[in-house]
């Protein structure tokens, strides 16, 4: 049985968006009692997060895993890797470099994904026509298959995830996270 892929294998996730607030930051500094002269552990000031924009979208981005799996699978691929399986299915022989740029990640990170659905059997790399330095990235029958089933789990998953909003409001959602580049 194979093990959900990871998001440090090759996917850029949510993280550290929260950051800087400008005239705020948490505080870990330990405070001192006036009266009794004590030391209490310090406390972050996570009230810095309450409202951020980074945070509000770490936490959806968790929960939208955690459904995302409930729906697929523990076993499934995960999000990310199934997004370019889907996008090498949209467009046949994309060399991994313009794939990275779609999918805004380092070349570096990939090169993890392409292995990582290279191995599973979904697709193969092949040298690109005209420039020998660049791979050509294909779906084998095998990605073919997955990605039929995965496309019917995600319009349940969609579904799942949209269940609070109207339809006006996820298409509000879906243009203010493209708006600021999500």
């Amino acid at each position: 049985m194979q093990n959900r892929d990871s998001v440090s294998d090759g996917e850029q996730a949510v993280t550290g968006l929260a950051g800087k607030v400008e005239g705020a930051a948490p505080s870990l500094t330990p405070v001192h009692a006036a009266s009794s002269g004590s030391t209490k552990a310090a406390q972050p000031d996570v009230d810095v997060l309450t409202g951020t924009l980074g945070y509000a979208l770490k936490r959806a981005q968790v929960r939208s895993y955690e459904m995302f799996f409930s729906v697929v699978g523990a076993d499934a691929i995960s999000p990310g890797r199934m997004t370019a399986l889907s996008l090498i299915g949209m467009e046949p022989g994309v060399t991994q470099s313009a794939l990275a740029e779609r999918l805004a990640i380092s070349r570096a990170a990939m090169v993890k994904v392409i292995d990582a659905l290279e191995s599973r059997g979904f697709i193969e790399r092949r040298a690109a026509e005209g420039d020998r330095r660049s791979y050509a990235l294909n779906l084998t029958p095998e990605g073919h298959q997955e990605l039929n089933v995965l496309t019917h789990q995600i319009r349940a998953y969609e579904e799942r995830l949209a269940a609070n909003l109207s339809s006006d409001e996820r298409a509000q959602l879906i243009a203010l996270l493209e708006k600021v580049g999500l």
